[in-house]
């Protein structure tokens, strides 16, 4: 795996400060109560807490039974972990650093050019601070990047807001973009195979619906506060990448009843890819695949970037849960109907927790 770019300034500078506390908001104002406070550290890393690895030059080589073996291995890390690492997926690693230097460029620039990195329209596109996030995200030690999935809107909105210091933004962007679509259906179309449906039940009906970069400066008080709030996923699939610094963490299901579940530290490898199951794919599987929490914790020393791809379908689709999966093991998990967009606009009132608890009417097994 090549090396990972270079740390930030190991300290938050004053245009970093001056980017968080955007408006009236003030240091104290992002601490959380105590008991949401986080309790493990961004770098806790455990053994037994490493994800599941699914190497896609496996799955995409000729031998059936190698292949075969990877696609239960594949089922199995989206139904008991809801979170695998995606490793030779063939996306150069020089495409990787060089979205990731320009998009540090973006949130290395002065916090009135950043702010003017806005859609007029206000369509929640473009950059906000923590202070200002959509999706109800508002209060969080973060600043985002935020570009949707329509190219020729994409397009216009980066040649009027990006400023001229960050050179060919945009023409990185569409390239990034182009292949993250082509992994994450590709990651679909292994998904539905695995569980014996045909190969485009979930990549015909879905596209690439949003670019999302994470910025998370230092932070004085990294024990007060989170990055991101714990959250689930409002798409189909997610994709990230991440820098070598650590801040991932998801609410890893515990077996045993008597055990409460734990947050544990994801380990970043710069180069490979973070995938996770959201809600929309966790009904369309008939709740086989699952949906889980997690959070962005911060840290005092430097910061950190993430690169989160979501792959999604129309806003008008109708979200219910494949026939053919119900089974004895599994029987067809009810809801009442609803689209994407229904689903999207409970889910930015709910904070995107328990979002499909508003539209079940039977629960399923897992």
């Amino acid at each position: 795996m090549a090396d990972a770019p270079l740390l930030s300034s190991p300290s938050l500078s004053p245009s970093e400060l001056s980017s968080m506390l955007q408006g009236s908001l003030q240091l104290h104002q992002f601490f959380l109560n105590p008991d949401e406070r986080p309790q493990v550290a961004y770098d806790q890393f455990q053994e037994e807490d490493e994800l599941p690895v699914i190497d896609l030059g496996i799955i995409r080589s000729e031998s059936y039974d190698d292949k075969t073996d990877c696609l239960r291995k594949l089922v199995r890390a989206c139904k008991e972990w809801g979170f695998f690492r995606l490793v030779n997926h063939g996306l150069p690693v020089e495409l990787i650093r060089e979205m990731d230097t320009k998009a540090r460029k973006v949130f290395n620039l002065p916090s009135q050019a950043k702010l003017q990195i806005h859609d007029p329209e206000e369509t929640g596109y473009g950059y906000n601070s923590g202070s200002q996030d959509g999706y109800n995200f508002q209060g969080y030690w973060h600043e985002a990047l935020r570009f949707q999935g329509d190219s020729k809107i994409r397009k216009d909105f980066v040649e009027t807001t990006i400023p001229p210091d960050v050179d060919n933004f945009g023409v990185t962007l569409e390239e990034y973009m182009d292949s993250m679509e082509k992994l994450a259906k590709e990651v679909a179309t292994h998904l539905a195979v695995a569980l014996g449906l045909p190969s485009g039940s979930f990549s015909d009906a879905c596209k690439g619906l949003l670019m999302r970069f994470n910025h998370y400066p230092a932070c004085p008080q990294p024990l007060s506060t989170l990055g991101l709030l714990s959250h689930l996923d409002g798409f189909v699939l997610t994709i990230i990448h991440e820098d070598h610094v650590g801040g991932l963490q998801i609410l890893k299901q515990l077996k045993q009843q008597q055990q409460e579940d734990e947050w544990i530290s994801v380990r970043p490898q710069f180069g490979s890819f973070i995938v996770n199951v959201g809600d929309i794919l966790q009904v369309w599987s008939n709740e086989i695949l699952t949906s889980v929490l997690h959070r962005v914790v911060v840290n005092n020393k430097c910061s950190r970037l993430s690169m989160a791809y979501f792959l999604g379908p129309e806003p008008t689709s109708i979200i219910q849960p494949e026939p053919k999966l119900a089974s004895d093991e599994h029987p067809l998990v009810k809801f009442r109907a609803f689209t994407f967009e229904d689903y999207f606009k409970t889910a930015t009132k709910l904070k995107f927790r328990g979002t499909l608890d508003s539209f079940r009417l039977t629960h399923g097994s897992h």
